[in-house]
């Protein structure tokens, strides 16, 4: 298992990759909520972070800035991979779980993705404040909630 976390933007080329491979469209906002569900669940399951960057609150849910403005300029539809200067090879651990993501929250559709990111009580919720910027969510609040999730998962 990788002790340190990942560039986010190569973590978000992962779930990019993985739709092209299998004909999906990848938007801006399915590829930050696939990567928020994923380092909440690496951060639950494995204790430690997927992503090197932090997570906002931002109007529309969770975002990872870095990736918003790494990827924003190919528009909001049909990305694709960003070719990286410091790629690392992901570990076993951490590839199976962001195909676990892909295969459990790449099927949902936009709306019930970004759904389950404003859900009442959860870390979006609790942090979000209307017209207020970088509000950061911090790590140990987005592990708390996906502890109480990961009852029964692993």
């Amino acid at each position: 298992m990788a002790l340190h976390p990942y560039d986010s933007r190569q973590a978000a080329n992962v779930f990019i990759t993985m739709a092209q491979r299998d004909g999906r469209q990848m938007s801006i906002m399915r590829v930050l909520k696939l990567l928020y569900f994923a380092h909440g669940w690496c951060l639950a399951l494995y204790h430690r972070p997927l992503i090197n960057d932090h997570v906002e609150a931002w109007k529309f849910g969770p975002v990872i800035p870095m990736v918003y403005f790494a990827f924003r300029p190919q528009g909001i539809y049909g990305l694709n991979p960003m070719e990286l200067v410091h790629e690392r090879e992901m570990c076993h651990d951490t590839s199976r779980l962001l195909r676990w993501i892909d295969d459990k929250y790449g099927v949902l559709t936009d709306r019930q993705l970004s759904l389950l990111t404003h859900v009442k009580g959860g870390p979006w919720h609790q942090v979000y404040r209307p017209n207020v910027r970088n509000i950061v969510i911090p790590n140990d609040l987005i592990t708390s909630y996906f502890l109480k999730k990961s009852k029964g998962v692993e």
